[in-house]
């Protein structure tokens, strides 16, 4: 019998883990510095910004309250 996980049931498994999330750190900055080193060329600035910006937008919508703490003193939340 296999057991087909859908997105829904990935993210309530990652939200069943926020207390360990810091232990999957080692994991994404390993996976990243791999697929950097397979790529063929190396990228160039806009390439590096959009990815960065990616990452950091990604981070501010993964952490949910941690967002509106992080943007009010910018002015931007609520």
């Amino acid at each position: 019998m296999t057991r087909r996980l859908g997105f829904r049931a990935v993210v309530s498994n990652l939200r069943a883990q926020a207390q360990d999330r810091f232990l999957w750190v080692p994991v994404f900055l390993a996976a990243g510095i791999a697929a950097y080193f397979a790529l063929p060329v190396e990228p160039d600035t806009g390439t590096r910004i959009a990815v960065f910006a990616a990452g950091f937008v990604g981070g501010l919508i993964w952490n949910g309250p941690m967002r509106a703490a992080f943007l009010l003193p910018m002015g931007v939340a609520h």
